[in-house]
């Protein structure tokens, strides 16, 4: 469905929500489109920032590339899909140990756990 809206609709922001969050069905769906992807059952203060990011988005207005308090990354730019493809990268060499996968992106367990959360990725 996100490759068939992304080419019959360009410019409209898409976010998966799912209740089947993983490693793989996010680099999918981020692959296929998506400027975001979301596991259930959603924090309502993130479904507010998924939302007010689509809308910004629909309004060609800049996403910050930062990430947030909660570890979750905002952005669509490349270098932001670079960054989540790494993540789910190592955490595939890794096989899934995330300390591992911290260990060789050259951050702290804490906030590769914050930003998995922030993924929508368990």
């Amino acid at each position: 469905i996100v490759r068939h809206v992304a080419a019959e609709h360009p410019d409209t922001p898409i976010a998966v929500i799912t209740a089947h969050g993983n490693m793989e069905t996010a680099v999918e769906a981020l692959k296929a489109g998506a400027f975001d992807f979301v596991s259930k059952p959603v924090d309502l203060p993130v479904l507010r920032r998924l939302v007010e990011t689509a809308l910004r988005l629909d309004q060609g207005e800049a996403i910050p590339v930062a990430p947030t308090l909660d570890g979750e990354l905002l952005g669509v730019s490349p270098a932001m899909q670079e960054i989540r493809r790494l993540i789910v990268s190592s955490l595939v060499k890794c096989n899934g140990n995330k300390s591992s996968a911290a260990r060789e992106l050259g951050i702290s367990r804490s906030t590769l756990y914050r930003t998995l959360k922030g993924l929508g990725i368990k």
